[in-house]
């Protein structure tokens, strides 16, 4: 739980947490008199004059599924025009290049939009909207994280230990209160579910309470971000749970012999905050995207299951989910195309992963805060050293800052000459798309893929674990030599 409170409230200034969003309280909406589904982003992105730049939406918020949903070339002058159809409030995703940068956007309505470059964070842009006032869903929503942010930073003890719940409770819903607006309900949402994170924490030895106030008779809200944050942590593990628990045998038969979708809802069904079946089959979903790798379950008969609530479901979106959960999977398979990306290396060169077909290429996503990564970095060094002939091995960073990045690996020298080019150091940042693609939920995470550019191991073993011997296996060694050990050991 503290870890989850680090990584969603981290303790940032109000200045800080506008930057790290992206947005700038600064906004101009023009009225519009188009269609109520019309929308329309337009303005000015000089940085990038020639080049294309694209929306996309999500999906879901699950499989973090990106569609896109219009492009244009950014004019010599730097001006652009994007225009598409939106039923919705929703956050929307604008990518030029390697850089995104995101805002949320509501049917009906006329952006003008300054995009600039973050010069202190690749692969990022600020999006800067002029001048607006309390009613716009982007200066509301920044209003309201600011001193939700600096609540929960003066509060944090107290969250993390569970005390004074009543007046914790109370604290956030009057605060959260002054924000809502009438009328809004995806801003109303939001605030409630983000209230909704904190009261998992402080009532975390009995969150069974919150289904009452949360989820029972509550509407399904799948577009709202916040609320999808709090669905996917109030239930994560849940079937795998399930199956591990009394009466685990008959839910491991329901998915692995009959592939029985109808006994999976019904058995779901007698769940107390499970009676929305909307919510049900959300849940469902979820807990076979989350049990897919796991060794009790039959891939197989998950696919199909995937395939059979496609076609019975009775929710359009969850047709989109089922397809979209299906792919998120078997594109990570032994066999799939590993996903191109291009990224920047610490000299902010551009590399493409299709460059290194030709040899095997190890994969590692990692970041400088992240302790068994930087373990395992150690032994990173050695297997090049070993297997550099063979393979090509890739770091990439998570690190939110570029510099950071740039930092640790010219304090460790990683950043010296290397003539056999077997170790590559690129930075991915918060690029949501590289993160779908390789569906990025922790790290560190290992990836191997051929010399044509296919999984052989996804996920693959670590440095310090078994990888010696899948090399070992791949390249048929004449002679046998003594295995790396962890230098950790």
């Amino acid at each position: 739980m503290v870890e989850m409170l680090l990584n969603l409230y981290p303790r940032e200034s109000a200045c800080q947490l506008i930057r790290r969003t992206g947005l700038n309280i600064l906004f101009l909406l023009f009225p519009f008199t188009g269609t109520a589904q019309d929308l329309s982003l337009r303005g000015l992105a000089e940085e990038y004059f020639g080049q294309a730049i694209s929306i996309s939406i999500y999906e879901d918020y699950i499989t973090g599924t990106l569609n896109e949903v219009s492009s244009a070339i950014i004019k010599g002058n730097g001006t652009f025009q994007l225009t598409l159809d939106l039923e919705t409030t929703q956050k929307v995703l604008l990518r030029i290049g390697s850089d995104e940068g995101s805002i949320m956007v509501e049917p009906g309505k006329t952006y003008n939009l300054n995009i600039k470059q973050q010069k202190n964070k690749a692969n990022s842009m600020d999006v800067l909207i002029a001048e607006s006032k309390r009613g716009e869903i982007n200066f509301d929503m920044n209003a309201f994280e600011v001193g939700f942010t600096e609540l929960t930073a003066s509060h944090y003890n107290l969250i993390t230990r569970g005390k004074k719940r009543k007046q914790i409770d109370s604290l956030f819903e009057n605060y959260g209160a002054k924000h809502k607006m009438e009328g809004n309900s995806y801003l109303n949402t939001h605030i409630d579910y983000k209230i909704a994170m904190i009261k998992m924490m402080t009532h975390k030895s009995n969150v069974g309470i919150l289904e009452k106030e949360l989820l029972i008779d509550k509407p399904v809200k799948e577009n709202n971000e916040a609320y999808m944050n709090f669905i996917n942590q109030y239930f994560a593990n849940y079937l795998l749970s399930m199956s591990m628990g009394p009466g685990g045998d008959k839910v491991l038969k329901m998915v692995n012999k009959n592939k029985d979708y109808t006994a999976l809802m019904d058995f779901l069904g007698k769940k107390k905050g499970l009676q929305n079946i909307h919510l049900r089959e959300l849940v469902l979903l979820k807990g076979l995207y989350e049990v897919y790798r796991n060794s009790f379950y039959e891939k197989k008969m998950i696919t199909d299951l995937l395939d059979t609530i496609k076609l019975k479901t009775q929710f359009p979106n969850h047709r989109t989910l089922s397809s979209n959960i299906k792919s998120s999977l078997t594109r990570l398979d032994k066999g799939a195309i590993a996903p191109d990306f291009i990224l920047i290396d610490a000299d902010k060169v551009m590399h493409k992963l299709s460059d290194y077909r030709g040899k095997y290429v190890y994969l590692d996503f990692w970041a400088t805060w992240c302790l068994p990564c930087l373990h395992e970095m150690k032994v990173i060094p050695l297997l090049v050293e070993k297997y550099g002939e063979q393979v090509t091995f890739i770091s990439i960073s998570l690190d939110k800052d570029f510099d950071k990045m740039r930092t640790f690996l010219e304090k460790n020298k990683k950043l010296e000459p290397n003539n056999t080019n077997s170790e590559v150091f690129l930075y991915c940042g918060d690029s949501k798309k590289v993160q779908s693609d390789y569906n990025i939920k922790s790290i560190p995470s290992y990836f191997l893929i051929d010399k044509e550019g296919k999984f052989v191991k996804s996920p693959a073993e670590r440095p310090s674990g078994n990888i010696e011997k899948t090399f070992g296996t791949l390249f048929q060694l004449k002679k046998k030599e003594p295995s790396i050990s962890d230098p950790g050991k």
